[in-house]
């Protein structure tokens, strides 16, 4: 229990963080493409998981918590829809009208019971 609030805290202030940094990319395939401009257009957000991960999400045990605050995350940068259980990302299948609209979000870092280091945040648009 203690680990899993001093876990949920210290994502908390990863993401807190976040809303402070540059939004300037440290690598583009195309570096004249603004963050405004990649994700103009852009209304939902597939947060891609491992296979272990995934299902510790859907069942809301072990590393969830850091990808439920990802999820909040995605929703206050303007993402109509963040799909991120196994159930959300097969109503995102079915229900997406454009490929144009949606954007896959990968999340990495080395999580111990102290602290978040070398975290990366990867988007990549489909069109």
């Amino acid at each position: 229990m203690k680990r899993s609030v001093v876990l949920v805290i210290l994502v908390f202030s990863f993401l807190v963080q976040g809303f402070s940094q540059n939004q300037k990319p440290l690598f583009s395939s195309n570096s004249s493409l603004t963050f405004e401009t990649f994700f103009s257009g852009v209304r939902y957000a597939d947060i891609m998981l491992s296979a272990p991960n995934q299902e510790q999400v859907d069942k809301r045990e072990g590393i969830a918590g850091f990808y439920y605050l990802a999820q909040r995350y995605l929703r206050q940068l303007g993402f109509e829809y963040v799909a991120l259980t196994s159930e959300e990302k097969t109503q995102l299948e079915v229900s997406i009208q454009s490929y144009c609209e949606l954007t896959s979000v990968y999340f990495s870092g080395d999580i111990d019971d102290k602290s978040i280091s070398n975290r990366l945040l990867i988007h990549s648009k489909f069109f």
